[in-house]
């Protein structure tokens, strides 16, 4: 009887911790008013987390949707401006999935913290890509080797230098 306890207080957690799981974007719970778009935040940060660990190559059909949703939220988001800079295609130029990569890190920046200025964005997208490369699923990319040496100093100097060059 004790062993039927205890599994039944596992699953109980389990399901508890389910029902807490955030759900990515779909066509049914995506925002239609704009009113509706502060509700949807957790499941585009759910999408961001998705897209974050499924390495290029997997799940492809569920990669281009989740990409798709995410971009058209970020194009009608009334809280999410995104500020593009030039060497944002320096890192995207042979794996165009890195741009997704980098809007979702700037967009997780901009939800945690609606009054992060630009260079904080710019950072969090950069990071994200960095964080994403080392998975090894992206192909080589000779900017990303060298801001993957860096340390968090350097790479806060390297994205301000490079958002100078666009002013």
């Amino acid at each position: 009887m004790n062993h039927l306890k205890q599994l039944l207080f596992i699953c109980i957690l389990n399901l508890s911790a389910l029902s807490f799981a955030q759900e990515r974007l779909s066509t049914e719970n995506f925002p239609k008013k704009e009113s509706e778009y502060a509700a949807s935040e957790p499941s585009v940060l759910a999408t961001i987390d998705w897209l974050d660990a499924t390495p290029l190559g997997e799940q492809e059909e569920e990669r281009t949707t989740q990409q798709a949703l995410l971009i058209t939220w970020l194009t009608n988001s009334p809280s999410v401006t995104l500020e593009l800079h030039g060497y944002v295609t320096d890192l995207s130029d042979k794996n165009a999935e890195l741009l997704i990569i980098f809007m979702g890190g700037y967009t997780r920046a901009v939800l945690a913290d609606k009054k992060a200025d630009a260079l904080t964005c710019n950072l969090a997208g950069v990071k994200s890509v960095v964080k994403f490369y080392k998975n090894g699923s992206a192909k080589k990319n000779k900017v990303i080797e060298k801001l993957v040496a860096m340390d968090d100093q350097a790479l806060e100097a390297w994205v301000k230098e490079q958002m100078a060059k666009d002013k």
